[in-house]
């Protein structure tokens, strides 16, 4: 008598039920991986405004007077009467700019009026404490 020799391997049902768990675990997870990289690109922005106010605030102890910009912060004037207060310049994560909100004394264009900065905000996002909302993960 013959004797049937078993064959090793899948078929082609095991094959396509791993395919199918596979697909589905990937349909998961991909869409958690790409919205970690939205905040965390959304916590960098509130650090970098954290970081801008602070430096507003090391300015105006070093050079007596309030930032006429946001890149007076890292610039230091050609004069050298106003010095910088950050090695570089903060960049947005998600290329916005960084701005100041002037009080309702002036304008940074016009210095005879009494401008005083009072924080940094991100154009991309409105929340101009730099603090994280509390409804987000």
């Amino acid at each position: 008598m013959r004797k049937i020799r078993e064959q090793g391997g899948f078929t082609l049902m095991e094959l396509l039920i791993v395919i199918a768990i596979i697909g589905i675990l990937a349909a998961i997870a991909v869409p958690r991986f790409i919205s970690q990289t939205a905040i965390a690109n959304k916590s960098v922005c509130h650090n970098n405004v954290a970081t801008l106010n602070t430096a507003i605030e090391l300015y105006r102890a070093t050079n007596s007077k309030e930032p006429s910009t946001v890149a007076a912060l890292w610039t230091t004037s050609q004069n050298g009467k106003d010095k910088a207060v950050l090695k570089s310049a903060v960049t947005c994560p998600n290329s916005g700019t960084y701005s100041f909100i002037m009080d309702d004394n002036g304008t940074a264009n016009d210095p005879k009026d009494d401008v005083v900065v009072q924080e940094a905000t991100c154009s991309l996002d409105g929340n101009a404490a730099g603090k994280l909302q509390e409804n987000e993960e």
